[in-house]
């Protein structure tokens, strides 16, 4: 008879375990602003950023112009980064590192042979 219940709070309690253990490891999740900025000298037709199992796509940035993404950091990943220039050239590059410990924002600039990372630490509020 007892046995039933011994069980039953047993689930219980390891549901409850299994509660709290999925809101703080959420919660830790940090957060990375990504900005890509077109430092060629000619628009780019398409790009698209992996990062974190996600999938960044822009199209049509012209020389000089921006995009903005922001995203969760729920493991390590770095940024892997195809472009597609209006001349036809192809670029891709795996560089960076994130981490869902520290909150980020990320600046990708592409020129015309290399993609950089210029990394800025941001104040948690």
């Amino acid at each position: 008879m007892k046995r039933p219940l011994v069980v039953a709070g047993l689930v219980c309690f390891l549901a409850a375990i299994a509660v709290f253990l999925t809101i703080v490891l959420s919660s830790k999740s940090g957060e990375t602003r990504l900005v890509v900025v077109n430092g060629m000298g000619e628009t780019i037709r398409g790009g698209e950023i992996e990062v974190c199992g996600e999938k960044l796509t822009f199209l049509d940035v012209k020389p000089g112009e921006t995009n903005r993404f922001s995203f969760k950091i729920p493991r390590k990943s770095s940024y892997r980064i195809s472009i597609l220039s209006a001349s036809g050239q192809n670029m891709t590059k795996e560089l960076g590192y994130v981490t869902r410990d520290a909150v980020f924002e990320d600046w990708l600039i592409i020129t015309d042979h290399d993609v950089i990372l210029d990394r800025k630490s941001v104040k948690r509020n």
